[in-house]
């Protein structure tokens, strides 16, 4: 019985420009800064990262003895010669554009899977942390303090999973953000859905805000003054970590990782769905959790149209601006 073939690789050849990423419809080949790897069970041997390296760096071969299959377009320079020729770029910075360019940022149902359990992990750290009875009795300007170091540690885990996830296929953070580098149809277009869906999406909440006062529900508006405290400091911390760091962090998890991993799986409108409800239930308000839900969709919609989430971004950090700005404009 024939043994299955393998794609082996000749790390010497290898210039990391980043083709046979393009290519591989398996996802099974890792460039990094220092390293070129292929997964061998998710490589099928298919043979279509050897036809695109231009270096012979890349064969395919049976066990049994047949001859190698090697790359159709021959070796031009050997790696040292040739790299005098070319203009000085780091193994990384290669293979970012490479992937970049091709739209390799379609990221897996399992690594969607994997940032969301950090997510809920760091989420149930944080609500604990916020529990315990020592911080609860801390004085007022202490207890601001402490919640907004919590909050950032938050963040910062969520980031620390993020840059292993993309260090993976040797990118980077800003390769997540800024996605396959094209619009899906104008720039024009682009900025007339954003600002469409931030005012729809404000709309709605002050229209929802309305029909639960109706039903004599009244909303706690106090969460953020809670947290961050009324005095300007706590100004700054919340425009810091609730209108910057926030969006950001949340964009990258909820509408980059998670909804591309799910779609994967579950196709656009289900994974926008799903990906809203998480984004909504996180929140941990069952007074916001609505207009969360229907944030959390626009901003996927705008997601999956734009194929960056540089847009995403600026929606969200406008929405929570005016929050924040709303919350300590009524209070003094």
């Amino acid at each position: 019985m024939a043994s299955r073939a393998r794609v082996r690789i000749d790390p010497r050849r290898c210039d990391r420009c980043g083709r046979c990423l393009s290519v591989c419809s398996r996802n099974a080949i890792r460039v990094g800064r220092t390293f070129i790897a292929i997964d061998p069970v998710a490589c099928d041997a298919c043979g279509a990262c050897v036809d695109a390296c231009s270096q012979g760096a890349l064969t395919a071969d049976v066990a049994t003895g047949s001859a190698p299959r090697r790359a159709s377009v021959p070796v031009r320079a050997a790696p040292r010669a040739r790299a005098a020729a070319v203009p000085a770029a780091t193994p990384r910075s290669r293979s970012q554009k490479a992937a970049s360019a091709a739209g390799d940022t379609q990221w897996t149902l399992l690594e969607a899977l994997t940032m969301l359990s950090v997510t809920l992990a760091a989420f149930v750290a944080k609500e604990a942390a916020l529990a315990l009875a020592p911080v609860r009795a801390l004085p007022v300007a202490a207890i601001v303090l402490v919640r907004a170091a919590v909050l950032a540690g938050y963040y910062g885990v969520q980031v620390v999973a993020l840059r292993w996830i993309v260090s993976r296929r040797g990118m980077g953070l800003r390769d997540l953000v800024a996605g396959d580098g094209g619009w899906a149809r104008s720039r024009a277009w682009a900025v007339g859905a954003g600002a469409a869906a931030l005012v729809g999406t404000r709309v709605f909440a002050i229209a929802y805000g309305l029909l639960m006062r109706g039903f004599g529900i009244v909303p706690d508006s106090s969460a953020l003054l809670e947290t961050f405290g009324a005095e300007p400091a706590g100004l700054v911390l919340a425009a810091v970590l609730v209108v910057f760091v926030g969006p950001l962090v949340e964009e990258a998890v909820f509408r980059g990782v998670l909804l591309q991993g799910l779609e994967s799986r579950l196709g656009t409108p289900l994974a926008i769905a799903v990906q809203a409800l998480v984004f909504a239930a996180l929140h941990r308000s069952a007074w916001l959790f609505v207009p969360m839900a229907v944030l959390g969709a626009a901003l996927g919609w705008l997601a999956h149209a734009t194929r960056r989430l540089s847009l995403p971004v600026a929606v969200h950090a406008s929405y929570n601006a005016i929050t924040v700005l709303a919350a300590f404009a009524l209070h003094g």
